[in-house]
């Protein structure tokens, strides 16, 4: 049960991560030094967000399936 309800925030951290890489990296290639986040706290967010939503969406009775997450990431 531990290890069920540490995956999903453990993997919005992971994403949080590589994603505001992403930001940092790109604002750099752009000559924007403006756009930069904070890796810890972006992450952070992030992961509470993403945690939040799957949680709202699993409350409200929706079923989650692999194939529901991969639309919603292949749309946002």
């Amino acid at each position: 049960m531990f290890d069920y309800v540490l995956t999903g925030p453990i993997s919005g951290v992971s994403a949080g991560l590589y994603l505001a890489g992403l930001i940092n990296e790109i604002g750099e290639y752009v000559h924007k030094p403006e756009v930069h986040v904070h890796a810890e706290y972006f992450a952070a967010f992030f992961a509470i967000g993403f945690t939040l939503y799957f949680w709202r969406k699993n409350i409200i009775g929706i079923h989650e399936s692999s194939e529901k997450a991969l639309r919603i990431m292949a749309d946002h």
